[in-house]
């Protein structure tokens, strides 16, 4: 009489265990899931920002903006002034310039507000 009973628990406990083991595995295959279609967004996001940028000068202007100090500095007569500007931006609240860093690297695509998330 007692080992029908055992077998019972047994069999009782197997179900239980491949019960949390299918839960488990549903769990993760949904996890999986999320990342694979948060990952195919992602893609799909800087599918259409290439291509919305493709037309547009954006790029190329920040290009000229960002190279123009250094053609200027070649100049002595106004390189005292291109000096004079950056100690002037470097007045600026620390808020706006990581803003316009944020802004010129995503316009390169450099993802930078990412590591200020971690």
């Amino acid at each position: 009489m007692a080992i029908p009973i055992i077998s019972e628990v047994i069999g009782l406990g197997k179900e239980y265990l491949k019960g949390k083991q299918e839960i488990k595995a549903a769990k993760t295959k949904a996890e999986a899931q999320v990342i694979v279609n948060s990952a195919q967004n992602l893609s799909d996001w800087e599918k259409i920002q290439a291509k919305a940028s493709e037309s547009s000068w954006k790029d190329e202007y920040l290009v000229v903006l960002l190279t123009m100090p250094i053609i200027l500095c070649m100049f002595p007569s106004i390189a005292n002034d291109v000096q004079r500007g950056f100690e002037v931006l470097s007045t600026l609240p620390d808020w706006y310039q990581w803003s316009l860093l944020a802004g010129i690297s995503a316009s390169f695509g450099l993802k930078v507000t990412n590591k200020f998330k971690r």
